[in-house]
């Protein structure tokens, strides 16, 4: 035994050694880097001082050191500034400020540079997304129609790749196709082909949890529900206890629902397979057809055939809140959340339409010109992307949904730079924090007003879980230093501080924030707001369990990094944007670098 911790020591010690002697070699060549480019900097104008200082602060807000980054705009500010550069530095000291919570000041520092110089699109674009991110009560946003944007056939040139699909999701720009007649999951990713081969007799359904990357398909002859891990590409876990189930959707909090007509009932089971609670599907013997059941945030929309109506269940007390009826002789078929949260229904009649959960909202049919809707097993909204399944012509089509209004952010939340390349950071996510699966088919990098060829891979962000009992410490200092190149995920123990929307639900966005209130009784609109806005929900004390079982098992997340080459040598301070194109609207962000960021010209300084 003193033999093994000896060696076990040993290694110890060597392990630490070699950390200690890299972080020293990479401290010594940092400081030779900087001594290079301050003897350099001594024969240059003095306003190449501030365009340092400013390098400095962009590479320090990138690493998540944000007191530094502040230290060195200010710095920048203390020397001369190249007129040029006036609106680049007051665009970055706004995002620093928006990050801490000052929205206030970073919306009076804009609209100043506007006055200088009113064509600056980063600015007006971040003036934009304060005025949607800072709004309680966000405003009307009709659906107009769908835009195409591809679909995957079945049969290509006599070779069958699914036969009469059931169901379908999608996942990291990947579409899943369930095929019950071959019992495989089929996968197109981009042009690429795979499979998902099931040992089921009769596979009926699949979801997919967007975060953690599992994949739920339910299997009719076995009753059971299995756990694929998709990263893994294996089963990982099976729920038992059902007779005929079919997966549904997954909620805010992880849960499953499984609908499971011969039992007459609903089982939601928490991430881990325990079950929830039972929403029954009829009162009497009779069981109640339903053919659908979606959440949108804090309410179950259970499609029922025999009542002609969705019933609309509240997922905080299981309660059955009120009903909406059927359009008028005609019976839904599939339904899903869309945009804002409205629900959006294929009807047999073969209509569209859009309506939200208000209790007397009216069906707004949506305009499907040349778009065959009566053969349609599945509908699927994830954020760009409308999926329609349909079973008769053997196919998945996908549509983005055209509104009036944006309805999407992208945020970029770090910047680095190698020897020729630049990486880039960033989210993109729709107003209801849920984020882009399909990213790739509307990106463009666009650096100094010009397209740039890139590479785009999807890398893993740590989550961060943190319970706060004391809301005025966290939401005037505590947020502050959250690093949102993670997943921050907040358990707020609500105590009914008070903070201000318009300052705080910018900041969370930014600082890559979910929050989750706890409380037993009802708290005020901009809560819930907040909670909505940045992907969490308020919950009760029966479901703490749950979200801590979820989130504490969810070691991290998928975030989209692009790539691409550097034009060198260069001067002065470049601008790069991550813009997102859908259905005729921008959304993008913007950030800078300087020459003194690139190891390249520190290497040319040697």
């Amino acid at each position: 035994m003193r033999q093994r911790n000896k060696y076990f020591f040993c290694i110890l010690f060597v392990l630490l050694f070699v950390l200690l002697s890299s972080s020293l070699v990479f401290s010594q060549q940092n400081e030779e880097d900087r001594i290079a480019i301050e003897n350099y900097l001594e024969d240059m104008p003095e306003e190449e001082w501030s365009r340092y200082y400013f390098s400095q602060a962009i590479q320090s807000w990138g690493e998540a050191e944000y007191v530094k980054a502040r230290e060195m705009i200010e710095k920048a500010f203390e020397r001369p500034v190249y007129p040029r550069d006036i609106p680049k530095f007051w665009y970055f000291l706004a995002k620093l400020n928006i990050e801490t919570g000052n929205t206030n000041e970073a919306v009076e520092s804009l609209n100043n540079v506007l006055l200088i110089e009113p064509d600056r699109t980063e600015i007006i674009i971040l003036l934009k997304v304060l005025d949607m991110l800072g709004k309680i009560e966000s405003d009307d946003n009709p659906i107009l129609g769908l835009e195409y944007m591809s679909e995957i056939q079945g049969f290509v040139d006599t070779y069958e790749f699914f036969y009469n699909p059931v169901a379908s999701d999608v996942y990291n720009g990947a579409v899943y196709i369930l095929d019950r007649a071959n019992q495989y999951i089929f996968i197109s990713k981009y042009g690429q082909n795979s499979a998902i081969e099931l040992e089921m007799e009769a596979p009926s359904s699949i979801v997919i949890d967007k975060l953690t990357g599992r994949l739920y398909c339910s299997d009719l002859e076995s009753g059971k529900v299995f756990v694929f891990d998709l990263l893994k590409n294996e089963i990982v876990d099976e729920f038992t206890g059902f007779k005929s189930p079919f997966v549904q959707t997954i909620d805010r909090l992880g849960n499953i629902y499984v609908l499971d007509p011969p039992n007459n009932r609903v089982a939601i089971l928490s991430s881990t397979g325990k079950v929830i609670r039972y929403i029954y599907l009829s009162d009497g013997y009779t069981v109640n057809i339903v053919n659908d059941i979606d959440v949108s945030f804090d309410r179950i929309i259970m499609q029922d055939l025999s009542s002609k109506a969705f019933r609309i269940i509240r997922t905080d007390s299981f309660e059955e809140e009120y009903i909406l009826s059927f359009r008028e002789d005609s019976l839904a078929v599939c339904s899903t959340v869309g945009p804002d949260g409205v629900i959006l229904t294929v009807w047999d009649d073969g209509l569209l339409t859009s309506h939200s959960l208000a209790e007397d909202a009216d069906y707004q049919i949506i305009d499907t010109t040349n778009i065959e809707l009566t053969g349609v097993s599945d509908l699927d909204y994830n954020s760009p992307v409308l999926t329609v399944t349909d079973f008769n012509t053997n196919r998945a089509r996908m549509y983005t949904i055209v509104q009036e209004k944006p309805m999407a952010f992208v945020n970029i939340d770090a910047v680095e730079a190698n020897l020729s390349e630049l990486e880039i950071e960033f989210r993109a996510l729709d107003n209801l924090g849920k984020r882009f699966q399909f990213v790739r088919p509307f990106l463009n990098v666009i650096d100094s007003g010009g397209f740039v060829p890139y590479q785009m891979e999807t890398v893993p962000s740590t989550v961060n879980f943190i319970e706060i009992t004391d809301g005025e410490a966290f939401f005037e200092e505590g947020f502050k230093r959250l690093k949102k190149t993670e997943y921050n995920v907040v358990l707020w123990k609500y105590d009914g501080y008070d903070f201000n929307f318009e300052n705080i639900a910018p900041a969370m966005f930014s600082k890559n924030v979910s929050v989750y209130v706890l409380s037993n009784v009802s708290v005020p609109d901009k809560v819930k707001t907040l909670a909505k806005l940045t992907g969490g929900m308020v919950i009760n004390t029966e479901m703490e369990t749950f979200l801590k079982e979820y989130f504490r098992n969810l070691k991290t997340i998928l975030t989209p990094k692009v790539t691409y080459s550097l034009s060198l040598p260069f001067e002065g301070i470049k601008t790069v944007s991550v813009s997102v194109r859908i259905a005729g609207l921008d959304y993008s962000d913007s950030i800078y670098y300087a020459i003194y960021i690139i190891p390249y010209f520190t290497q040319r300084l040697e």
